[in-house]
């Protein structure tokens, strides 16, 4: 039985849009970093309050996007 070029690369197409895994692997890599960092911030007996506004202004969207990307790997596995 010989298999035709469809039906090989309807096999190995992936689930996820090709930028949607890199961009998703930044967005949560990101987030773990600025996590620590504000992490190390707040144990630092010097106030930062600049750079903590910073930081926090940083993690809300990164946080979102990694809502998102989870909302959006949970409903494709369903």
């Amino acid at each position: 039985m010989a298999s035709t070029a469809e039906e090989v690369s309807a096999a190995t197409t992936p689930s996820v849009p090709v930028g949607l895994a890199s961009g998703g692997i930044f967005a949560a890599v990101a987030l773990v970093i600025v996590l620590v960092y504000v992490d190390l911030l707040d144990a630092s007996d010097i106030e930062h309050e600049g750079l903590r506004r910073l930081l926090v202004a940083t993690i809300l969207p990164l946080l979102l996007t990694f809502g998102v990307i989870v909302l959006y790997e949970s409903l494709s596995v369903v």
